[in-house]
């Protein structure tokens, strides 16, 4: 088993998994719309959400960690996510009829930092489809919190909170068209 580094309360973190064997985790248009159901059932209460990006066989997720009781926290961050996938592979695979593991492995996850870096990261997510060829600017893919941030929309993301950091609607809007 590897050694894997504790998280923290109130810090950033981008999160990310993909397919076992690059396999689809989302077939088709319900998968995205329940793994984003699961998602605010169980990641909510732990986590503000600063971006996401669902792709074909991956996802990306930039949180903030909540302030949660110290003693616990660890082990409820952990059990959050691992219910999260694991109810919506057990689902997948029933509606698939497949077995075995969907994920590849454990969620990545990497520490953000500092704004310049949280600001990096939110750009990369929401510009993944467009590295990969499935759209030309972040604006065109449904799957993504791009839309909702732009346009300043009330959901479960922290649209407020992401603006501040890129100061407003237009630096966010500019520094995804530049990529940087």
């Amino acid at each position: 088993m590897r050694y894997r580094q504790p998280v923290y309360e109130n810090e950033y973190y981008h999160i990310y998994n993909r397919g076992n064997n690059r396999e689809n985790l989302f077939r088709e248009q319900e998968n995205y719309r329940y793994f984003l159901r699961l998602y605010s059932k169980y990641i909510s209460g732990i986590a503000e959400t600063f971006a996401y990006c669902l792709m074909p066989n991956h996802f990306h997720a930039v949180i903030r960690l909540r302030r949660l009781d110290e003693s616990k926290f660890p082990r409820v961050a952990s059990l959050a996510f691992g219910r999260l996938f694991g109810t919506y592979a057990k689902a997948f695979n029933k509606r698939n009829h497949r077995t075995g593991s969907l994920f590849e492995g454990r969620y990545k996850r990497k520490h953000i930092v500092n704004d310049r870096q949280l600001i990096a990261t939110i750009c990369y997510v929401h510009l993944n489809p467009v590295h990969h060829g499935f759209v030309e600017q972040p604006s065109q893919w449904t799957w993504s919190s791009y839309n909702v941030i732009a346009n300043s929309k009330e959901s479960k993301v922290a649209v407020d909170q992401v603006l501040k950091v890129f100061d407003d609607v237009e630096h966010f809007r500019l520094k995804h068209e530049t990529g940087s």
